[in-house]
Order: C-alpha cells, then sequence, then structure tokens
C-alpha cells in the first residue's frame, strides 16, 4: 500500500494511488487527520471516479480505513499516508 503522495503540477505521485482497490467495485475507502476528522471518503470502489490527490490539506500524517466489502476480507485495511508538500 502507498504511503505518501506529494500533490504538485509535475503529476509524479499526485495521487494515492491503491490500484488493486479498482477491483472491488463494492469498497469504502475513508482517510482521517490526526485528530480523527474525516477528510476522504469514497463508496462503491476507489478511483471508480475520483482518484485522491489530498487537495486543500496541509502536508502531514493522515490515516485510512479501507473496507472492502467483499464478503471474504472482514477485517478493514488500516495504516498511515504522508502527503508531501
Amino acid at each position: 500500500m502507498p504511503n505518501a503522495l506529494t500533490p504538485s503540477e509535475a503529476g509524479e505521485n499526485a495521487y494515492w494511488d491503491i490500484t488493486k482497490m479498482k477491483l472491488i467495485n463494492q469498497s469504502t475507502v475513508k482517510v482521517f487527520n490526526r485528530y480523527g476528522v474525516e477528510v476522504f471518503s469514497q463508496n462503491g470502489g476507489y478511483f471508480n471516479t475520483t482518484k485522491w490527490d489530498g487537495s486543500g490539506l496541509p502536508a502531514g500524517t493522515y490515516y485510512y480505513v479501507i473496507d472492502r466489502n467483499d464478503g471474504i476480507n472482514k477485517k478493514p485495511l488500516m495504516g498511515d499516508l504522508t502527503i508531501i508538500r
């Protein structure tokens, strides 16, 4: 799982690229700041419509929870990701 993104006009690492999630259409992806406030949410499959770039957020560490909702993996994926500006 990629754990950093660098939003910039150069385009490299500009989006949180979790390409394997494209295969799970019923997944739920949530990202929280260090205070537990949700800053991003995507239901119905990550990247089906949106590529998250962390726009509007300051540099720092954020935390994600990915519920695959596939009937097989009951434990959500959790971890941290860093926005570097």
